[in-house]
């Protein structure tokens, strides 16, 4: 009976991921930005990653088996879940989950099969907005009908206000509710009784919890979905928070087995990756010091920057976590300020909110590498020229 379950789960998800090859998806407007932009400007000034470690130094740092690992690594499949210490790793990281409540895969992936697995045609999802455009994207494309739960900007700082997501779930009795804490692009985060009353919201309403907790361990941590609710849905990964992007690895945590299966993307995973990746777990705390470490000194010049100039741009307190943050200007085009801005002689590249469909008037700094202080004192040196081409966009 448990094979013939399977079976079935297995052709349903085929089914769905069927139906996406099927439905033509927008172009992804930020992945199209940075494919122009990232690797050819002089200066990124938003990133949304932390400074990335060498190879060097996490071969360096492995534990003795990690190491042997490492040594003796057959480049052939892997096991479809995961590197089984991989998985013993990230249950220790979840209250209350085992490891079979893990699929390893990559992050992008995730909220593809996530969607795929859960919605079906004319489903409801509620969805923080705005956000990385695969969260909406790949729901629609599996049949979702997306609502947006907005900010609200107090004092300046971006806040996901618990009575507005009620309100929205009373309108639209969503099958999913999709957040992402700490916040990418506002870096907005809720207090632990907001995040209790989001986890009560999505029980009211029957309804998934799917989280993207890729920033989790910037700043303070919230219980993970899967841990804090039945029908969590948590993802995380190396990228941001643990300074590996390059690795690609991530994972999927829930209760419901229905969501930890993949055959139709990727049948394993990268077998170095996977080593590599649980060298970083293990090291996981002096990681996320030294991660936390360049965040809040990227911080801190982000504040000085806007501080000198805040009859220009603004971000209030700034955001409650993560390695991004969402300032407003107070007069002009956010698109043409980035514009004129990477293409002056300074050639730095910041994030206008076109690009996540939010209007013309913030754009996204990122803080979180070492050379954040450097480059924002760049960025300061050009709003203190009056006569700079991107500054005087800024002017009334």
């Amino acid at each position: 009976m448990a094979s013939h379950r399977a079976v079935s789960r297995l052709a349903h998800q085929h089914r769905r991921l069927s139906a996406l090859s099927l439905q033509p998806t927008p172009p992804f407007v930020l992945e199209r930005f940075f494919a122009a932009h990232e690797f050819s400007c002089k200066h990124a000034l938003c990133s949304s990653d932390t400074e990335a470690v060498s190879l060097a130094d996490t071969v360096a740092r492995m534990s003795g088996d990690t190491r042997a690992l490492w040594e003796s690594l057959s480049l052939g499949y892997t096991e479809t879940r995961g590197h089984p210490r991989m998985l013993e790793l990230l249950a220790e990281d979840y209250d209350g989950l085992a490891p079979a409540n893990f699929q390893e895969l990559a992050p992008q992936e995730a909220i593809l099969l996530t969607f795929a697995a859960l919605l079906e045609p004319g489903d409801a999802v509620v969805a923080t907005a705005p956000g990385y455009q695969s969260f909406f994207t790949c729901a629609e494309a599996a049949g979702g009908v997306v609502a947006e739960w907005r900010p609200r900007f107090d004092g300046g700082a971006a806040r996901f206000d618990v009575a507005d997501l009620e309100r929205l779930c009373a309108a639209h009795r969503p099958k999913c509710i999709a957040v992402n804490f700490p916040h990418n692009p506002t870096g907005a985060l809720p207090s632990e009784e907001e995040w209790a009353r989001v986890v009560d919201v999505c029980d009211a309403h029957g309804a998934y919890l799917f989280a993207d907790e890729i920033y989790r361990g910037l700043g303070r941590t919230l219980p993970a979905a899967a841990a804090a609710y039945g029908r969590g849905i948590s993802l995380g990964g190396l990228s941001k928070s643990l300074g590996m992007p390059g690795v690609r690895a991530g994972w999927l945590a829930a209760k419901d087995d229905a969501f930890l299966t993949r055959d139709y993307t990727t049948i394993c995973s990268s077998a170095p990756s996977q080593i590599l990746a649980i060298a970083a777990l293990e090291d996981k705390a002096a990681l996320l010091r030294r991660s936390n470490a360049f965040v809040d000194a990227g911080r801190a010049a982000v504040s000085g920057v806007l501080d000198a100039h805040a009859d220009k741009l603004t971000w209030g307190p700034g955001p409650a976590a993560g390695p991004v943050g969402w300032i407003r200007l107070e007069r002009g085009s956010a698109a043409a300020y980035v514009d004129a801005l990477l293409e002056s002689d300074d050639g730095l590249l910041l994030l206008p909110s076109t690009v996540f469909d939010a209007g013309d008037a913030h754009v996204r700094a990122g803080f979180g590498r070492a050379d954040s202080p450097a480059l924002m004192a760049k960025w300061r040196a050009t709003l203190d020229d009056a006569d700079h081409p991107a500054t005087a966009l800024l002017r009334a």
